[in-house]
């Protein structure tokens, strides 16, 4: 005759929390068992670094468009910043989705890294055998209409560490920080490059051809700050050479582990400390406008931007030049 038992407080507590992981994981409890036994034996948990790495060289392999590699390598790159040395099963749903949230300032900027995280996680859930336990973006949605956040800068101090760290990215990032260039727009994979001979240093002015520019119309730069061209010219290269040869999806990884004093990577940082302290030092909306590449929307910027930063900060951030 079968027999009755009854959890005990502390097991049914256990029971209660190990249904709440799987649901929704598509693993069963005796799946999830061999997993978790097979870990204590030794079986190394998978770190978000490797993961992620195999999963944009799966995405290569399937012959994804070249914008869609980039879009989760770049997602993805940022992600693994902020969680340095983390393994798949170390997210939870509530702490995740926090962290998605802070990805503003825009709607479209924290749906952007909800599908490339969640897209990485159904994809390690999908191997055999899965590479974690559960998937935490499993249920997950993000609140629409969600309040516009303040835009996140760098500090003058954190804009400074990034130059002086910079090596091979030094142009690109005196581009990024001083004429609020794209990354994407200096090159990309799929698309042609920046090249030296984009930045006329007699007009003093920077091209950005319609075949890389983002909305593929050619735009130019003019009316630049004095510093950018100081640190333009201290490393001018041949005209026909590319501003940067390496690959800007590894600029941000590659600044946060050299720069001293840079702790963090802003997404789109760059562009939006240019915005804030160039608004800041000229007062003039309509010319950072038109060198953002923003026509006719001039007021966007002045509410985005205007009265984020004092005005000894803009002077020390355009006084930041080379050594």
């Amino acid at each position: 005759m079968r027999k009755n038992y009854k959890l005990l407080p502390a097991e049914a507590k256990d029971a209660r929390a190990a249904l709440e992981i799987l649901s929704g994981s598509g693993l069963s409890l005796t799946d999830a068992a061999g997993l978790a036994v097979g870990r204590a034996a030794g079986t190394q948990r998978t770190t978000l670094d490797d993961a992620a790495d195999a999963f944009i060289r799966k995405c290569i392999e399937r012959k994804l468009r070249p914008t869609s590699v980039h879009f989760y390598e770049t997602k993805l790159s940022v992600f693994n910043d902020y969680h340095p040395n983390a393994c798949l099963d170390d997210f939870k749903r509530a702490e995740l989705k926090r962290w998605i949230e802070t990805q503003g300032p825009s709607q479209s900027n924290i749906d952007g890294y909800f599908r490339a995280i969640r897209a990485m996680f159904r994809w390690a859930m999908q191997q055999d055998p899965p590479l974690c336990i559960q998937d935490p973006t499993v249920g997950m949605k993000m609140e629409k209409n969600l309040k516009e956040r303040e835009v996140a800068i760098f500090a003058p101090q954190e804009a400074q560490a990034i130059m002086s760290a910079a090596g091979a990215y030094q142009a690109a990032a005196a581009l990024m920080l001083f004429a609020g260039v794209r990354p994407a727009e200096i090159n990309h994979d799929g698309k042609p490059s920046l090249l030296w001979r984009h930045v006329d240093f007699k007009a003093r002015s920077v091209r950005i051809p319609a075949t890389i520019a983002k909305t593929r119309v050619a735009r130019l730069l003019e009316d630049l700050p004095d510093n950018l061209w100081q640190w333009l010219e201290s490393l001018r290269g041949a005209d026909n050479k590319p501003i940067c040869e390496r690959r800007m999806a590894n600029m941000p990884r590659a600044m946060v582990r050299d720069a001293e004093g840079l702790d963090r990577w802003v997404h789109d940082g760059c562009r939006h400390s240019f915005a804030t302290y160039h608004i800041s030092y000229y007062g003039n909306t309509e010319k950072t406008s038109l060198i953002m590449g923003h026509q006719g929307r001039a007021s966007l910027l002045h509410t985005a931007y205007r009265g984020l930063c004092r005005e000894d900060e803009a002077e020390a951030f355009f006084s930041i030049v080379p050594d």
